[in-house]
C-alpha cells in the first residue's frame, strides 16, 4: 500500500509543517492586536475612574464599588505589564462596571460613550463571571472609597 502512494508521508509532513508555521504566524499577528486593545481598554477605564472619583466625592455615598473598581484596574494594569492582555481587558471592564455602579449610587449619569465600544465588545463574550474576577484580584477590599477620594490616583493607567 505504501508503494501505491509514495508521496503520502512527505505530503503529510509538509502539510503538518505548514500548519505549524501558519498557526505560529497567526498567533504572532493576533498578539499585537490584543495588546493594543488592552491598552485602549485600560486607558478608557482610567478616565472613567477619574470621573467616578469626582462623582463619589461630591455625592458622599460610599458603597465600596469605587474602591473595588480601583483595585480591579490596578490589577488590570499589572496584568498588562505582565503580558496577560486578554485578562487585563477582562479586569479593566470589571473595574468599569463597578465604577458605573458607584456613579449611579451617587446620582451621577453614566455616559453612553463610556460603555464598551466596538473594540471592547469583541471581548465581552469571553469575560468570566464577576465572582471569578473578584477572587483573582489582590487587595480587593484593602481600601475604602473614602481613602481614594482626596488623592491623585496615578497607578490606574499606563502613562502613555
Amino acid at each position: 500500500m505504501n508503494r501505491a502512494f509514495p508521496f503520502q508521508k512527505p505530503v503529510l509532513r509538509s502539510a503538518l509543517l505548514w500548519l505549524v508555521v501558519f498557526s505560529i504566524h497567526a498567533r504572532a499577528i493576533a498578539q499585537p492586536v490584543i495588546r493594543h486593545d488592552a491598552r485602549h481598554s485600560l486607558h478608557r477605564t482610567a478616565l472613567i475612574l477619574l470621573e467616578a472619583q469626582q462623582v463619589v466625592k461630591a455625592g458622599k455615598i460610599y458603597t465600596g464599588n469605587f474602591s473595588r473598581a480601583v483595585a480591579h484596574q490596578r490589577f488590570a494594569r499589572k496584568l498588562f505589564i505582565d503580558g496577560k492582555w486578554l485578562r487585563s481587558i477582562h479586569q479593566s471592564l470589571r473595574a468599569r462596571r463597578l465604577a458605573f455602579l458607584a456613579i449611579e449610587a451617587n446620582k451621577g449619569v453614566v455616559q453612553a460613550a463610556w460603555r464598551a465600544d466596538a473594540i471592547e465588545k469583541k471581548y465581552e463574550q469571553s469575560i468570566p463571571a464577576d465572582e471569578e474576577l473578584d477572587k483573582e484580584t489582590p487587595n480587593l477590599n484593602d481600601q475604602q472609597d473614602e481613602d481614594l477620594l482626596n488623592i491623585q490616583i496615578t497607578d490606574i493607567d499606563l502613562g502613555d
